[in-house]
């Protein structure tokens, strides 16, 4: 999954984690850090070059033949610090995940941690 969102141009970062839900006990969840001059706008009728959404990564997700089940049900953005690491480089995912958890009550197609 993380690599399908990596390959799009207005994605700098991301970081997929399965994250707790009632229904399908659990969902994926995508932390994405936008590139330079990209924005994140969930009223996208019009569109804008470098604008992303939900919907558009969902769809790119689509084209890239993503498995229905794999494609994000929420989608985070990362503020401006980089994910957090281990002392040899890796991607702290049950740190990403807490953060992540810490918004469940609150959704939002994007939410800004």
């Amino acid at each position: 999954v993380e690599g399908v969102l990596s390959q799009h141009p207005g994605i700098l970062r991301c970081v997929v984690v399965g994250v707790p839900e009632v229904r399908l006990t659990e969902m994926v969840a995508a932390c994405v850090q936008l590139r330079h001059g990209w924005r994140w706008d969930e009223n996208d009728e019009v569109e804008d070059f470098h604008c992303l959404s939900r919907r558009i990564l969902n769809n790119f997700c689509r084209q890239k033949r993503l498995t229905g089940f794999k494609i994000p049900k929420r989608y985070f953005l990362w503020g401006g610090s980089d994910f957090p690491l281990t002392t040899t480089g890796k991607i702290r995912r049950d740190e990403v995940r807490t953060r992540v958890m810490s918004f469940n009550n609150h959704y939002y197609a994007a939410s800004k941690i």
